[in-house]
């Protein structure tokens, strides 16, 4: 089989050995931990020191559409929901597709224009706490899905890296190179 054929038709998986396993760990992790930290409680707030309520992404966004919402839930739902899978299948298309493939190229563009967005949710939650904290009618405190979804965050920025450096390895291993 020639090289050029060869490389056509052969994925980073099937070209790297040794990261291959890592990665795959990193995205299913990232997986993990986002399908955790969307259901788990992210805020537990006590209002008026009698009332306890907790707050996951997915309650959250709940309420913001039956309270009739709507664009805000759209938004929180794109931002914690589609945009995050949409990431996750990004990366994993790329690993597992032919390299040359126009798929590959689009899952990256996804990867790309949805990885600049991943830290809005934490950020967001981060701003929520600190004006319940300085308000005298309500406190709250970070639940373990904040701290989950901020891992998938972190495990799928640490993935992108590592599939980066994986394709840029099977282009130097197959003599192809971006300024050609």
């Amino acid at each position: 089989m020639s090289k050029a054929k060869n490389k056509a038709v052969r994925s980073v998986a099937a070209q790297v050995r040794g990261g291959d396993t890592i990665f795959e760990f990193w995205l299913l992790a990232a997986a993990l931990c986002w399908w955790i930290g969307i259901t788990e409680p992210v805020l537990n707030v006590t209002k008026l020191y009698l009332f306890d309520e907790t707050v996951s992404l997915t309650s959250a966004i709940q309420t913001l559409w039956t309270e009739g919402e709507v664009l805000l839930a759209g938004i929180v739902a794109a931002f914690t929901l589609v945009f995050p899978v949409l990431k996750l299948l990004g990366l994993w298309l790329g690993f597992r597709l032919s390299m040359d493939r126009p798929s590959v190229a689009l899952a990256t563009r996804i990867v790309s224009v949805t990885g600049k967005w991943s830290m809005l949710d934490v950020f967001v939650i981060a701003l929520i706490i600190v004006m319940l904290k300085g308000s005298w009618i309500a406190d709250a405190e970070t639940g373990i899905g904040l701290y989950l979804f901020f891992a998938a965050v972190v495990l799928t920025m640490v993935a992108t890296v590592h599939l980066g450096s994986m394709q840029n390895r099977v282009r130097d291993m197959n003599g192809e190179h971006l300024d050609d």
